[in-house]
């Protein structure tokens, strides 16, 4: 790959980073209206919610690793 290439690679991920977190907050706030009257409800939900959270966590780990590598370029293609 060139520089060029990895350049807009990192774009890429940083984008659909960037629209995986609006996604996953779509999903916290519906989990907000949910009512847990039982027991398997509240479990679902607790499931759920750990799974947002974990998927939200890597969106942003992949959204700054992908700016850290977009920085990197643009220094080496300044160089």
């Amino acid at each position: 790959l060139d520089i060029a290439a990895i350049a807009q690679h990192a774009a890429d991920i940083s984008e659909h980073a960037g629209r995986l977190e609006i996604l996953l907050q779509e999903v916290f706030d519906k989990l907000d209206g949910i009512e847990a009257t039982d027991n398997a409800t509240r479990g679902a939900v607790d499931a759920v919610e750990c799974f947002t959270t974990c998927a939200l966590r890597n969106g942003v780990l992949m959204r700054d690793a992908a700016d850290q590598i977009a920085a990197l370029v643009a220094e080496g293609g300044e160089a």
